[in-house]
């Protein structure tokens, strides 16, 4: 399986890389985030329980709310007089004009009057964006945003998160149990936040963000960042962002095959260990005497 990373952090604007192996088939453009907790349980519970709780499963959006979304977001670390000024965004009355243009999110939730979706896995959605180019004839890759979320997804959030008759942007495309939502179908938003509603089991993210149906070539590319948040690098500390670029695989990724493999490997080296055992076991046991 071919797969090319390009590690990226908060304020880097492009980076260049070289696809030694062409993809022919389908390419997977994936973002990686290494280290995180997003599978702790109190943040797996917090998300709005209108959309996915049920009478077993109960979820709540407490310290996720609205008045939560300016501070948590903020960039810089918790308790810094930058993020004095996000406490209260976006519609506290003190909350500057740069605080909210510089954050997808915040930008989003200041044309509603509430979190909707809330929770602090709605609250910490990824949101960086990029551009493929090819360098050798200066070609934009066209990346496909749409149908990246599982079919599964699709059919629970497309029954809570209703389309609206018109309007464009955020509090008029979208409604949740008859609230304007803050999310938007511009640029695949929705779509990319249903993605991230699925945590993964290990503290290790790895979400498809788009595809290239056509494959790409070998050769020089330039992956461009039209959106870098300095909220996971800067404030959250995860130590460096990732673009993935690889082909699709009956089998998934390279990284799932070698755990896997190294599973199994495991698994026989136990076994042979076990059978040796077995095997000697007899030979070591005092022998009964005859008389």
């Amino acid at each position: 399986m071919s797969e090319t990373s390009v590690d990226y952090t908060a304020g880097d604007v492009q980076r260049e890389f070289v696809l030694e192996k062409g993809i022919d088939g389908e390419a997977l453009i994936s973002y990686e985030l290494p280290d995180v907790l997003v599978n702790q349980k109190r943040f797996v519970e917090s998300k709005d329980n209108y959309i996915v709780g049920s009478t077993i499963s109960r979820y709540t959006c407490e310290d996720a709310e609205i008045e939560d979304v300016g501070w948590r977001r903020c960039p810089s670390p918790p308790g810094s007089e930058e993020c004095a000024r996000w406490r209260g965004c976006p519609h506290g009355p003190d909350c500057p004009e740069d605080a909210i243009q510089s954050d997808p999110i915040l930008r989003r939730v200041a044309n509603t009057s509430s979190f909707r979706p809330c929770g602090l896995v709605a609250l910490s959605m990824f949101t960086d964006r990029y551009r493929l180019v090819r360098l050798e004839d200066g070609l934009e890759i066209s990346l496909t945003e749409s149908g990246v979320a599982l079919g599964s997804q699709d059919d629970v959030y497309d029954e809570r998160v209703l389309r609206t008759s018109g309007g464009v942007g955020a509090g008029a495309e979208l409604t949740v149990e008859g609230v304007p939502s803050w999310l938007t179908l511009e640029d695949g938003f929705y779509e990319h936040f249903k993605v991230w509603s699925r945590q993964p089991a290990s503290p290790r993210v790895r979400n498809l963000w788009a595809t290239v149906p056509d494959g790409l070539r070998s050769g020089r590319y330039r992956l461009e960042f039209t959106e870098n948040s300095r909220v996971w690098t800067d404030a959250w500390k995860v130590p460096f962002k990732r673009v993935t670029i690889s082909e699709a695989h009956v089998l998934g990724s390279s990284g799932a095959c070698v755990f896997l493999g190294g599973l199994c490997l495991g698994i026989c080296c136990l076994e042979a260990i076990m059978t040796c055992i077995f095997l000697f076991a007899p030979m070591l046991a005092p022998r009964a005497s005859l008389l």
